[in-house]
């Protein structure tokens, strides 16, 4: 209520704030990127519609505009004045620029139903960050990899193996059901493929699982080439790990070496390479230097047993501090 409240006295108000020379520019855009922050949290089905600058006069003010996003009956404006001349010594050009650098790509913050949106339909709503209006050209240029004959059937059995992880189609999107769990998907896509020979980088500490993920591939008639993360029994020193930055304070430490893992199987010829359990930062490196496509079964994250979605599906309670 008292949120409610507060969007409802400065829609009427529309507070205005002066920012004398002593504040610099990027003390302006700190405060506005502030308020932006809390409306998004605390004022529900608002959302940005425009940032600019007022071309009339080098930094002379900067507005900021939200407007609900079905029917446009609420307004907020938050303006900053600033003085004419400003010590900082940023031209108009510049910040005209510096706002053009900050229309990038943010599907996540979309306020779009998904049914509603662009990228769904053609005649769909785009919010002024959405890269299907402003990337067009990368559109294009993504379309022309898809005519190289390997990565159009890659991504058209891709796109059938989704299509086949969901029952219940012929009642409509909103009946559909998961039918295959993810190690499921992995077989039949590699399946599909006509691969034979799969990889399997794991971390040692999902050993036990990795026998079992093998047992599992090799009985679905595949050939597994496995490598483990403590592979070639190198210290940590090499890459310049101190001894209180070990597990273990005592003696000398083997690294994980994702590199290696994906030397292994790229010796090994492997078709399709499976990642189990790598921690953050190594599987980045196997991904660098694997020849071979890669998918994930799964993530490390050691107190979630692998499973980091719990922390998301948790942001609003146990997890909250994450947000803060």
């Amino acid at each position: 209520k008292r949120n409610t409240a507060y969007m409802q006295k400065i829609c009427r108000k529309k507070p205005k704030l002066d920012y004398y020379s002593k504040h610099t520019l990027s003390e302006i855009k700190s405060f506005s990127h502030l308020f932006l922050a809390w409306a998004a949290k605390n004022a529900k089905g608002f959302f940005i519609k425009k940032l600019f600058f007022a071309p009339s006069a080098p930094l002379r003010e900067i507005k900021t505009c939200f407007a609900r996003n079905s029917e446009v009956h609420h307004h907020v404006v938050f303006d900053v004045q600033v003085r004419r001349r400003c010590p900082c010594g940023i031209s108009e050009t510049q910040i005209q620029e510096d706002t053009m650098k900050k229309e990038f790509p943010q599907c996540a913050k979309c306020p779009y139903p998904i049914s509603d949106r662009l990228c769904r339909k053609k005649d769909g709503k785009a919010p002024p960050f959405c890269p299907t209006k402003n990337k067009t050209e990368l559109v294009e240029k993504s379309l022309k990899e898809y005519e190289i004959p390997e990565i159009r059937e890659f991504a058209r059995q891709a796109a059938i193996q989704e299509s086949e992880g969901y029952g219940n189609k012929e009642l409509g999107y909103e009946y559909l059901r998961p039918l295959k769990c993810r190690l499921e998907e992995v077989t039949d896509f590699a399946k599909k493929m006509n691969y034979t020979r799969l990889g399997l980088a794991f971390c040692i500490g999902l050993r036990a699982e990795a026998a079992v993920v093998e047992k599992i591939f090799s009985g679905k008639g595949f050939t597994v080439v496995s490598a483990a993360c403590k592979a070639g029994q190198i210290s940590k020193e090499i890459i310049g790990v101190h001894a209180d930055q070990q597990l273990s304070a005592e003696g000398s430490e083997t690294m994980c070496n994702p590199i290696l893992q994906a030397f292994i199987l790229n010796s090994e010829k492997t078709d399709f390479n499976v990642l189990l359990g790598l921690c953050v930062g190594h599987d980045s490196l196997f991904f660098k230097y694997a020849e071979a496509p890669c998918t994930v079964l799964a993530v490390k994250d050691r107190v979630l047993g692998h499973n980091p979605l719990a922390a998301v599906y948790h942001a609003d309670s146990y997890y909250r501090s994450l947000k803060h």
